[in-house]
């Protein structure tokens, strides 16, 4: 599946990698672009508007590797915590170096426990996604991987 949208915006040594993004809203597509092409986080993005497009283009053997993969809450037809079981049940829990849910606001407790039940995501980061929150994961992924 060749992803719906796809950015080179720096060398593959930049902090955050290859960044995939599953969300249906084409503002927060942009939002994001806007925000990778600015900060050079990214080495390249790549967008998917729908969970199965997402699952396919994971299931290709020769796909890139996913350093950080970002995934909406809230989706048409598989919503992105069904999409993670699902790419869990698959490709094991780690399909990608670091997982977030993108959300508009912080989880209640209830969902906080079926995040935390899937056992495949790292955190949350509140959409649309800024310049100031991928240097916020960037860091904090630093800061993981030197712990």
């Amino acid at each position: 599946m060749t992803p719906a949208l796809k950015l080179q915006t720096t060398p593959a040594t930049a902090p955050l990698g290859r960044v995939m993004v599953l969300d249906d809203a084409p503002f927060d597509h942009a939002a994001l672009r806007r925000a990778a092409g600015r900060t050079k986080l990214a080495a390249d993005v790549f967008g998917f508007f729908m969970a199965e497009d997402a699952l396919d283009f994971l299931a290709h053997a020769d796909r890139p590797d996913i350093d950080l993969l970002l995934v909406d809450l809230h989706m048409p037809r598989m919503g992105g915590l069904e999409f993670l079981a699902e790419a869990k049940a698959r490709f094991g829990s780690r399909f990608a170096g670091s997982v977030y849910l993108t959300l508009t606001l912080a989880p209640d407790v209830p969902l906080a426990h079926r995040i935390e039940a899937l056992g495949c995501v790292d955190g949350w980061v509140e959409k649309p996604v800024s310049s100031h929150a991928l240097f916020s994961l960037a860091e904090a992924l630093n800061d993981r991987a030197f712990a």
